[in-house]
């Protein structure tokens, strides 16, 4: 699984890469608000590569489109779109918890040592 994540990192850098030299040599198309874009997009493998697939989809949709929304110059209303898209991938993804996920935490208050483990219940 860590090869799969650091391989979806170095496509994830390829793409930022390549998005970056696209924006300074195309002169028809800005850096700003674009570069939003380029982000959105490289991100997206090295996030669903580590399970995170609704932060990553979240990311996604809200570079991506902020950059179109700056770009065409409707923020008003399009901002409402951004927010129905992440609220359709947070319906389809969900945030919850993995099942294999363990929480553990040590704390040690005035000399005396506190352990709380837990494992998700769902």
């Amino acid at each position: 699984m860590a090869n799969r994540h650091k391989q979806m990192g170095a496509l994830g850098g390829g793409i930022f890469f390549i998005g970056l030299a696209i924006l300074i040599l195309v002169d028809s198309i800005s850096f700003w608000p674009w570069i939003l874009a380029v982000i959105g997009v490289a991100t997206l493998p090295s996030s669903l590569a580590a399970n995170k697939g609704w932060y990553g989809w979240n990311g996604f949709i809200w570079l991506v489109g902020l950059a179109v929304l700056f770009h065409f110059n409707i923020f008003w209303p399009g901002i409402l779109l951004l927010i129905g898209g992440s609220l359709l991938v947070s319906g389809i993804y969900g945030t919850k918890k993995r099942h294999d996920e363990h929480v553990e935490a040590h704390v040690n208050i005035n000399g005396k040592e506190y352990h709380v483990n837990r494992d998700s219940d769902d």
